[in-house]
């Protein structure tokens, strides 16, 4: 029986805090067969995974697409220490201009 995104989300979190007693991760990949496995679904559609992302959101886990097959995932924690750029700061390089 396939399993719903939230238990996808759920069990994703827990290997997650589990292998994170051993050593430290804050980010790893997934491919889209390895989360067909977990959700024992022969085809994950784009629905699904949109449900899943929004369900590891919430777990403390950020799930972003990088290849035809494969996704990333990072600890929110993680990605909310990257560097912020506005908008004015890129326009500013993209047009030659010294933004600082």
């Amino acid at each position: 029986m396939t399993k719903p995104p939230s238990e996808v989300a759920e069990l994703i979190h827990d290997a997650m805090e589990n292998l994170n007693e051993q050593k430290a991760i804050t980010r790893f990949q997934m491919s889209l067969k390895g989360i067909g496995v977990l959700a024992q679904r022969d085809f994950v559609d784009q629905s699904f995974l949109m449900m899943l992302s929004s369900e590891l959101i919430v777990r403390g886990w950020c799930m972003f697409q990088i290849s035809h097959t494969s996704y990333s995932l990072i600890r929110h924690e993680s990605a909310s220490k990257f560097r912020k750029l506005s908008s004015e700061y890129l326009l500013s390089c993209i047009n030659g201009g010294n933004p600082d």
